[in-house]
Parts: structure tokens; sequence; C-alpha cells
């Protein structure tokens, strides 16, 4: 028998079964809609460029805005974050779980972990004598280009000598080392460059 619209389902509120859930689930497994229903990729919907009846947009207006605590500028109401508010309080960690949740993420626990070698590369790109070393390469260039000419805009500065073969051949494994390894800070040993001269480059790499 059809169940008719606003009619409660006898079972509703009772939860189901496992057993049940389980035949439910072994039931359906391997079912795949009739070819009627069933939509493939590349098919195009029955309804592409049939333009939504005025009357249909308020419904879905209607029902969006009324399960949605959002305002006109697009901000949660203060309504909104009030029950919020409320409905995280007390569910702050403890001290030990904190300690817990940070101790499964150190070390080869992490989904990060690149087998323990701390990028020493990158440590040194980012210091202040490397950005000291590419401000002097800037002024002396006169923030030129100089390959294509192009004055200001998005500039590199190139390495002529790659970066990482000066930190083979004199074997840098720390980075005291490599603030003291004077041709690693040669401004001779560096060039202007916009991004797009940059790329053509032999030995040039996304930073």
């Amino acid at each position: 028998m059809a169940q008719k619209k606003g009619c409660i389902p006898w079972n509703k509120g009772i939860p189901q079964m496992e057993e049940t859930k389980r035949k439910m689930s072994e039931a359906n497994k391997g079912k795949r809609f009739s070819i009627n229903t069933e939509f493939k990729k590349n098919m195009i919907p029955w309804n592409k460029g049939i333009p939504m009846l005025e009357m249909s947009k308020q419904k879905m207006r209607k029902k969006i805005m009324g399960r949605t605590p959002w305002n006109k500028n697009g901000k949660h109401s203060k309504e909104a974050r009030i029950k919020m508010s409320i409905s995280h309080k007390g569910n702050i960690f403890s001290k030990e779980t904190k300690n817990k949740i940070s101790e499964s993420n150190k070390g080869i626990k992490s989904y990060l972990w690149k087998g323990g070698i701390t990028p020493l590369i990158l440590h040194i790109r980012q210091s202040f004598k490397s950005r000291q070393w590419r401000s002097d390469i800037f002024t002396r260039d006169n923030f030129t280009c100089q390959d294509c000419g192009q004055v200001g805009g998005r500039l590199n500065v190139h390495h002529i000598k790659s970066f990482s073969s000066i930190i083979q051949f004199y074997e840098i494994t720390t980075f005291e080392e490599a603030l003291e390894c004077d041709e690693l800070w040669n401004i001779n040993n560096g060039i202007t460059l916009c991004i797009e001269c940059h790329k053509k480059t032999d030995n040039y790499c996304k930073k």
C-alpha cells in the first residue's frame, strides 16, 4: 500500500536491527540502475536548457533559507553563532588528549614523514643571509631582467652555478656550514631574471 503524504511511518524512531541492515546490504550489492534511468558520462541531462519555473525557485530559496544560518552579508547570523558556540562548549580536548594527539603525529607516525631529513636547502633559502644576497643582486642589476630587459614586476635571482651543486660540492650538511660558505653567497654567481626567462634556464626549479 502506497504511503500518503503527511503519514508517519509505523517504524519511525525504531532503530533497525544489525541483522536487518546486513540483509539489506547484501541484497543491494552489485545492483545497478536500469539502462533507462542510469546516468552515464557525457550524457546530457533531460532538463538541460529548460528554465526553472519561478515557483520552483521560490520553493528552493525558502527551503534553503530556512535551514542555512547565513545572513545577507554571507556570514553566520548572531543567533547562529551563539548556537554554534553553545554546541562546541564542553568539547574542548583535555591536556592529556592533546598530548596524545601531538605524540601520534610526531616523527614516523606523521603522514608528513619524509625519512627524517630536514630540507636544508629550504632552510638556507629562507634565511636572512639568503634574502640579503638576493637584495644585493637586485640592486646591482637595477631590478632589471638581464635577459629580456623587463624592469620591475615579478623577478627572480638565478644561480649561475646551481644552489644544490654548491651544497653537494662543499658537502654542506648543516645550516652553520652553509652560512660560512663564501661561494654560496658570491653575488657574481647570481643574476636577475624575470620569471619567464628564469624558466628557460637549465637548472630552474620551483622554490
